[in-house]
């Protein structure tokens, strides 16, 4: 099983001129490894992430996911694989002000009906522990320092046992230390048999990558 992309194009119409984003994409992503994607900013490197997303659609080609071409999905079965297979971490945390590190990880566990009540919390504090959060579980985002609200998002990402991770620049915002954290617990999501997809401009995330790719005006080469 592995994730695809074959010559994937995406290209916008702006003042009747066709701008050409990403060309001919042929791209493959296997789990238990952490892929970075790297580029100069307006690379295409976010637009490229967003379609493995499935926030966005390719404007030609082909993509797979464990033999399934999802290029053909409807925005309902999108939104299911985003709720139930994969999750998507931000650089922006994007964290609830009103409420504690608890109830934030503990949103997408509301829509998850594969999930019972009772289980909530045991899942919940898993996932903060693992994040090394679980003494922050009562405090706002306002009472955290950026590299602790990003390891609250990220719990909050992982909270629905996701089997690929995408992460647009998730260090890009915190210190080394978090940053190192961040990592490691990345390193641990691939030796459980998950893909994990890092945008970046960070070396040291490089250096964590199995492999990485770079894009450039839209083009795609391997670095690693």
């Amino acid at each position: 099983m592995s994730i695809k992309l074959n010559n994937i194009n995406k290209y916008v119409v702006f003042n009747n001129e066709k701008i050409e984003i990403l060309k001919d994409i042929n791209l493959e992503i296997q789990y238990g490894e952490i892929t970075a994607i790297i580029g100069n900013s307006g690379s295409g490197k976010t637009t490229l992430l967003n379609l493995m997303s499935l926030i966005d659609s390719a404007s030609s080609g082909e993509y797979y996911i464990d033999d399934i071409n999802v290029s053909t999905w409807n925005t309902t079965e999108r939104s299911k694989f985003r709720s139930d297979y994969s999750s998507i971490i931000f650089q922006q945390y994007n964290l609830i002000p009103r409420m504690t590190s608890y109830d934030n990880v503990k949103i997408p566990l509301l829509i998850n009906k594969n999930v019972i009540k009772s289980d909530r919390k045991s899942i919940i504090m898993d996932s903060l522990q693992r994040l090394s959060m679980e003494h922050r579980k009562s405090h706002k985002p306002n009472t955290l320092s950026g590299g602790e609200q990003q390891r609250v998002a990220i719990a909050r990402a992982l909270v629905n046992n996701p089997k690929i991770v995408f992460a647009d620049e998730p260090t890009g915002n915190v210190d080394r230390n978090n940053e190192q954290i961040i990592l490691s617990v990345f390193k641990e999501l691939a030796k459980e048999g998950r893909a994990v997809i890092i945008v970046t401009h960070s070396d040291y995330v490089m250096d964590y990558a199995n492999r990485v790719y770079k894009l450039i005006n839209g083009e795609i080469e391997v670095v690693k």
